[in-house]
C-alpha cells in the first residue's frame, strides 16, 4: 500500500509479508533481524541513490547490524 500526502510531501509505504515466507513461527516475543533497501533508478539503468532502513544491508551485507523486529499478538 502506498499513501502520498502531497501537503506534507510525504509518501508512506506499507508492506505485509506472510510469516510462512519468512520461515518464522508465529509466537509473541519472537525476535528477528529486519532490513530493506530502496533504490532510485530514475536517471538511467544504474542505481544512482539508495536508502536503507538500517546499516548492514548494502554491499557488503552484515546481518548482525540489521534492525531487530519483534512479533506481537
Amino acid at each position: 500500500l502506498v499513501v502520498r500526502d502531497e501537503a506534507k510531501k510525504q509518501t508512506v509505504y506499507k508492506l505485509t509479508v506472510p510469516l510462512e515466507y519468512l520461515a518464522l513461527k508465529p509466537e509473541a516475543g519472537r525476535k528477528f533481524g529486519f532490513s530493506f533497501v530502496v533504490n532510485d533508478q530514475d536517471e538511467g539503468k544504474d542505481v544512482s541513490k539508495s536508502m536503507g532502513s538500517s546499516p548492514g544491508v548494502l554491499d557488503p551485507a552484515y546481518p548482525s547490524l540489521f534492525t531487530e523486529g519483534v512479533l506481537k499478538e
